[in-house]
């Protein structure tokens, strides 16, 4: 590990020892090296660091909650998403519907999750200006860029998302992607406003990679029998309307990321429900699917202000 990297290791232990917690995102896209950066960190942050307990790998509410708060304080916490359920569309809302219950019930463990995802704009927005405090990008094996979130409190988006885009559009407007190196990536990425600091790590040892493939593939066949999660009837229903007005956006010629920004959700979000399995195999106009699902009105509350 980089001084850089150290010395950032050195204020995450400072903070949970001063009776904080900690929740960092790490993305990328699949093979780039996520999981192996989250268990450099992991180790560097907790000694008592293990695979077999500080890293789910089922996609589980119940066991990522009972891993979590079985390890001691100051511990660090790995989420991976290697076995994730590809079927199951709701996985990323499960799983921040977790961490925020972690959190809820027994809060100030002073414990350092790390959540490792393909994408951060997946995450919802509550929880990505809420619960994430260090968002690391994964650019290429081996190259990553820390970002810090801002906490100014005039500020609606802490992380600078919208004002980012359009500092990279202006720097790569006349850059083809196909020449965007690393390198000139790395010097865009500089100019942003939660930019915190670049560096290299290097691949684990054979000992710790070969543990974790062992663990990883021992996961796989536990998945495989845990019961998956029934949507309830208002998911599917949005679900089938989201799949309808996606259909007709893609006949008028929209890619997924036109589609994400006018119905206002995410390319991933775009991505999962049009390769979802059972549900992308419907017909999403068969009056059927609506009629057929009946859905009590949800509870209007008033604005009224009351004082206790």
């Amino acid at each position: 590990m980089t001084d850089e990297v150290k010395s950032f290791v050195k204020i995450l232990k400072e903070r949970l020892r001063d009776d904080w917690d900690i929740v960092l995102a790490i993305t990328g896209e699949e093979g780039v090296g996520k999981t192996t950066l989250g268990i450099l960190l992991s180790q560097q942050i907790d000694k008592e660091f293990s695979l077999k307990k500080n890293v789910a790998f089922i996609p589980d509410e119940k066991q990522i909650m009972e891993g979590f708060n079985e390890l001691p304080p100051l511990s660090a916490y790995l989420i991976d998403e290697a076995v994730k359920s590809l079927n199951k569309w709701s996985w990323f809302n499960s799983l921040q519907q977790a961490i925020i219950k972690m959190y809820a019930v027994a809060r100030y463990q002073n414990k350092c999750t790390i959540l490792c995802m393909p994408r951060f704009r997946d995450l919802t927005e509550n929880f990505r200006n809420h619960r994430i405090k260090i968002h690391i990008n994964v650019i290429d094996r081996g190259t990553a860029i820390a970002y810090i979130k801002d906490n100014d409190k005039d500020e609606d988006d802490p992380w600078h998302i919208d004002d980012n885009i359009k500092i990279k559009t202006k720097w790569f407007k006349n850059t083809p992607i196909i020449e965007r190196t690393v390198e000139k990536r790395l010097e865009v990425e500089r100019k942003l406003p939660n930019y915190l600091f670049d560096f290299n790590f290097a691949d684990l040892d054979v000992a710790t990679k070969e543990e974790y493939n062992n663990l990883r593939a021992e996961a796989k066949k536990v998945e495989a029998v845990i019961p998956q999660k029934p949507l309830n009837k208002r998911e599917i229903k949005y679900a089938i309307h989201l799949r309808r007005a996606e259909l007709k956006l893609r006949e008028l010629g929209l890619c997924d990321a036109d589609i994400a920004a006018t119905l206002g959700i995410t390319p991933g979000t775009v991505w999962e429900h049009k390769d979802d399995g059972e549900l992308a195999r419907l017909n999403p106009f068969s009056p059927e699917l609506i009629n057929n699902i009946s859905i009590p009105p949800k509870k209007v509350k008033s604005d009224k202000i009351t004082i206790d």
